[in-house]
């Protein structure tokens, strides 16, 4: 679904070989798996890639984007919307897609990144690399969403300060339901 979603938009197919990777054997930044996928990204999408890594050389985050997202964030900077999701390829890394609403009401991406972890630093990197790679267009964000994650909020507030940032309805009510019973209440 999400590959469909990058297809769609922005026409870049990716398979499950491309995203893999970066993620095949080691999450060490030695290999050449994730060095041959941000040329993948670079040479066939036009893709700007950053990666984050711990002080052992070890892959904590990959970020990018393109002209066309860019341009996306641009044209429809007042709410962005953080949407992970949790536990793919071999590795078990999170896929983050930073998303705006488009003037039809429609979900464009705006950015995407692939996590080792969903730790506070690495979710204020993912802000503060979106936010440097539309430092114009965010001046005019006006308000985040982002899934239950209250870690993922945070971030966010830290980078974005005074915008306001809300918790997705829908995550918050499906996380009520999971830690809930109803003979409990």
């Amino acid at each position: 679904m999400i590959r469909n979603k990058i297809r769609d938009q922005y026409g870049i197919l990716l398979t499950s070989k491309d995203i893999s990777n970066i993620t095949q054997s080691e999450r060490s930044l030695d290999g050449n798996n994730l060095r041959t996928f941000q040329q993948l990204l670079h040479d066939k999408y036009g893709c700007i890639t950053k990666v984050k890594a711990s002080d052992r050389n070890e892959f904590e985050a990959l970020f990018f984007t393109n002209s066309d997202m860019q341009k996306s964030v641009t044209n429809w900077p007042e709410i962005l919307f953080v949407d992970g999701t949790y536990k793919l390829f071999n590795l078990r890394y999170t896929l983050y897609l930073l998303i705006i609403q488009n003037g039809n009401g429609r979900g464009e991406i705006g950015g995407v990144a692939i996590t080792a972890s969903e730790t506070a630093h690495v979710l204020e990197w993912i802000a503060k690399t979106f936010r440097e790679n539309n430092s114009k267009a965010c001046q005019n964000t006006k308000c985040i969403m982002t899934d239950k994650g209250l870690t993922e909020r945070k971030a966010f507030e830290a980078v974005f300060p005074g915008i306001k940032c809300l918790l997705c309805l829908f995550h918050t009510l499906k996380s009520f339901d999971k830690h809930t019973e109803k003979s409990k209440l």
